[in-house]
């Protein structure tokens, strides 16, 4: 069996077999793990969640991930409902 690739025809790399297959599945995961790291490559050092998600960093996820900009909106509404926050807010916006 060939590994996953992403739509840009990259493989994935570095991911257990179980991650693979829910990815492969979910483009949405591929999506959230990416965004959730300093360099968006899905591994540590991770992001502080309390801030936002800048912009580009969410278009950048967004490209790395195979998204189109008319999934956007969905991928990013699921990602906050699994989160509990919305990632262009941040878990405690400013000021809190």
């Amino acid at each position: 069996m060939s590994p996953p690739v992403q739509r840009d025809g990259k493989p994935l790399k570095k991911l257990n077999r179980r991650e693979l297959s829910c990815v492969r599945c979910f483009p949405f995961l591929l999506f959230g793990r990416l965004l959730g790291t300093t360099q968006l490559d899905g591994f540590r050092p991770y992001r502080n969640h309390l801030g936002p998600i800048p912009t580009k960093n969410i278009q950048k996820a967004v490209a790395k991930a195979g998204i189109t900009l008319e999934e956007l909106d969905a991928h990013i509404d699921s990602l906050n409902k699994h989160l509990g926050w919305d990632i262009r807010v941040g878990a405690r916006p400013e000021g809190q």
